[in-house]
């Protein structure tokens, strides 16, 4: 962002003085000029700080007002006036215009030179337009990899989120091709009033500003000629930097309408091959065809997984994902929700994923789980997949939305990497005894064994976690012990019994698995993948 005004006075290098005690000084300078004619507006655009010595400055308070009044009134940011030349002090009525017309004035020290003042202001619009056309470049690569990925609808809808605007894709004959947003029938029905018959004979570009948006429209041509127009429904016109990333869209799109359709459909085919071979089956891609696909020789990558209660749900998260991380990426449609391959989301945290599905969840509706894997080398996807879907069920079964493979304990990976079937054994061999008197009694023997295994056997805490005294405590656990048949007091046992009631946490918000659910013996003909 540009300097304030107020950032500018809490300068200690500078040494200015707020001279107006009720003007906001939260404006950003946009340039600094320096002026000493007694009217320097013809000159000026706005959100200037005006910088003088004082010898333009009028002799007369009448004059000295209107002086001021014409500053604020052509926005102006700020007049500041030194006092080590010409003036030893600014004038009090050049104080009392600034409070009446609401323009700040400030005071330069004598040992401040302005250039001093301006470099402060050049250093901000530097750094401040250093990182605008960082962002445009990110936002522009954004727009290419979707580009790459949906085409024109990945542009549209990535476009959209970029710019926070309406976005439609329009034939020469006006009607949609591809929109993103909640006004597209409006920026549909503005376009075609706007442009009317003009339509299929290769538009112009306009802008047009109205009461309640503005719309933007390029126009650009396909395969064999034909119009297109991108349209774009804003609160505001867009900036110059926004203006960059419209234009790098419509060079896409009209790369893309240039292209023929069967290209982008072997693509597609290629891609969901690669998918299918590296996430279901097992195999490998050359490094020649992973180059080709955008994935680096030796370069890692980390696999998403994605599940929710609907497969559209899945499907929309994946998609949310795509299109927020850059550079080459791999989705594959599973039985059990989505998966994406990232080469560029090694640095992906629990709380980056939170931040770009946060659009898709909350609004769709639906329960969602979205687990992360380690990075690995793009070879070994297939266990990164693994990785994701485990972190994935523990998500589901915690009530989370993303789980980091990194983050899980080793117990819950091991016990999430098997069978149902086999935890739920385990349950059965070690603990079923216990839960079956416990259901048909009315105790809580499992309880008390896991406060006892929790405290590390120390039956003074067991008993002030429980709330019980030492004495029952003592008469649950030999109860517990005898129908267990085993002894606590055994490191063995304690483990054995600890992963049993751990296998059982989990298993009681549903299956770690689904029935049947042994991926590595799945059968890859019949898995679609997208």
């Amino acid at each position: 962002m540009p300097l304030t005004l107020g950032e500018l006075v809490a300068d200690p290098h500078l040494g200015l003085t707020l001279l107006t005690s009720t003007v906001p000084i939260s404006a950003p300078i946009l340039w600094s000029h320096v002026s000493e004619l007694a009217d320097p507006t013809p000159w000026l655009e706005g959100g200037e700080l005006v910088m003088t010595l004082g010898l333009g400055l009028p002799t007369r308070p009448a004059e000295r007002d209107a002086y001021v009044r014409r500053l604020a009134k052509r926005g102006v940011v700020g007049l500041a006036v030194d006092t080590g030349i010409v003036l030893d002090e600014v004038p009090p009525e050049i104080i009392a215009s600034g409070e009446r017309h609401q323009l700040p004035v400030l005071r330069i020290p004598a040992p401040t030179p302005f250039i001093a003042i301006s470099r402060a202001v050049v250093a901000a619009l530097t750094a401040d337009a250093i990182d605008a056309m960082g962002q445009v470049a990110a936002d522009q690569e954004r727009v290419a990899s979707a580009a790459l990925r949906s085409g024109g609808a990945g542009v549209v809808r990535v476009l959209s989120a970029v710019l926070h605007a309406d976005v439609a894709l329009l034939d020469g004959r006006g009607e949609v091709i591809d929109a993103a947003g909640s006004h597209v029938n409006r920026i549909q029905g503005r376009v075609l009033e706007r442009l009317g018959p003009r339509l299929n004979r290769r538009p112009g570009s306009f802008v047009h500003v109205y009461a309640d948006s503005t719309l933007t429209v390029q126009a650009f041509v396909g395969e064999g000629s034909d119009p297109y127009l991108l349209a774009l429904g804003s609160a505001a016109p867009f900036s110059a930097h926004e203006r960059l990333v419209v234009a790098h869209a419509v060079t896409l799109l009209g790369l893309l309408a240039r292209t023929p359709a069967r290209i982008a459909v072997v693509e597609g085919h290629l891609r969901r091959a690669v998918a299918r071979s590296l996430l279901v089956e097992g195999g490998t891609c050359e490094p020649d065809l992973a180059r080709a696909l955008g994935f680096d020789q030796g370069a890692r990558v980390v696999v998403v997984h994605c599940s929710a209660d609907t497969e559209s749900l899945a499907q929309a998260l994946a998609d949310r994902l795509i299109e927020a991380l850059p550079g080459a990426t791999l989705r594959a449609q599973l039985p059990d929700g989505a998966a994406v391959v990232s080469a560029a989301g090694v640095g992906l945290t629990t709380t980056s994923l939170e931040m770009i599905l946060a659009s898709v969840g909350p609004r769709r509706g639906g329960r969602v789980a979205v687990g992360l894997s380690r990075p690995m080398p793009l070879a070994a996807a297939g266990p990164a997949l693994s990785q994701a879907r485990s972190a994935s069920r523990i998500a589901a079964l915690q009530g989370r939305r993303v789980v980091a493979y990194a983050d899980l304990a080793p117990i819950d990976s091991l016990l999430c990497a098997q069978p149902s079937e086999a935890t739920k054994a385990l349950v059965d061999t070690v603990l079923g005894r216990l839960i079956s008197h416990d259901a048909a009694s009315g105790t809580k023997l499992v309880d008390t064994v896991e406060a006892f295994l929790a405290t590390n056997g120390h039956a003074e805490a067991t008993s002030a976690a429980l709330g019980i005294h030492r004495h029952t405590l003592k008469q649950r656990l030999t109860r517990a012990q005898a129908l267990l048949g085993r002894d606590l007091d055994d490191a063995t046992v304690r483990a054995n019994v600890w992963l049993a009631l751990r296998a059982r946490a989990l298993e009681s918000s549903g299956p770690l698995t689904e029935e049947g659910d042994d991926h590595r013996a799945e059968d890859p003909s019949t898995v679609p993948v997208t």
